[in-house]
């Protein structure tokens, strides 16, 4: 149950989905279930603005334990977006039609959407991302990721971005395979901060208050990690 998994930090869709209905409910944001006997799954549907839509946050939660990455591929979709992947046999009380979100950059974004600055930061293929709000249709780049290496070859993941977000004193903190940076983002200058990972790159990142956790990887897989370290920013 959502107990368990906040106890453990691993559960199955039902747990994904009680949690996720708990935290909309704290905030008096409508929440209902869909579920699919086929797909033996569970997911939710959330009212906006008086319109409805699907948000299935287990299929978001991304194969692999890689800190700070997320997905929002499942978010705030059509019924007909939910065919395309969950299949036709799935049951709801509520239709979903309204089709504002269904060409929306978020969609595609790998990391948390975070705010400061009176503008909306997220991260989008290897794209620091700045947009005015989450509908502006034409966000702008701040900072450009290089590709992710494989530690000790040349190889790299041409698509794969594993750079995490955070925001502390309205300052963003994000991470390259092999550096920490700090990058205002009223002027862009970005600043390197002083320690480095050892033995692997840097695959995730977290920021909570003043500690950002981080893990070191040879590469993606899971048999590669290093360790998880967590620092203490000044």
């Amino acid at each position: 149950d959502m107990h368990a998994m906040l106890a453990t930090g691993t559960g199955v869709c039902q747990a994904y989905t009680l949690l996720y209905a708990e935290l909309l409910r704290r905030f008096d944001i409508p929440v209902t279930y869909a579920h699919s006997l086929e797909l033996n799954h569970i997911w939710n549907v959330v009212a906006i603005d008086g319109m409805t839509y699907h948000v299935d946050v287990t299929w978001d939660d991304p194969v692999g334990n890689h800190p700070g990455r997320v997905q929002h591929t499942n978010f705030l979709l059509t019924d007909e977006e939910m065919h395309r992947t969950h299949g036709t046999s799935w049951r709801c009380s509520e239709t979903c039609t309204d089709r504002r979100f269904d060409i929306w950059w978020l969609h595609s974004v790998t990391s948390p959407v975070v705010f400061t600055d009176g503008a909306v930061f997220a991260i989008y293929d290897r794209t620091l991302l700045r947009a005015d709000t989450l509908n502006d249709p034409k966000p702008v780049s701040v900072y450009e990721y290089s590709p992710w290496r494989l530690y000790g070859t040349n190889a790299y993941y041409n698509h794969v971005c594993y750079a995490g977000l955070g925001v502390r004193g309205g300052k963003l903190y994000t991470n390259t395979c092999e550096q920490f940076l700090c990058i205002d983002p009223a002027t862009g200058h970005t600043d390197v901060l002083p320690f480095t990972p050892e033995g692997g790159y840097i695959y995730g990142m977290t920021l909570d208050g003043d500690t950002m956790t981080y893990l070191v990887a040879k590469d993606e897989t899971q048999g590669s990690v290093v360790g998880l370290f967590a620092v203490t920013l000044d």
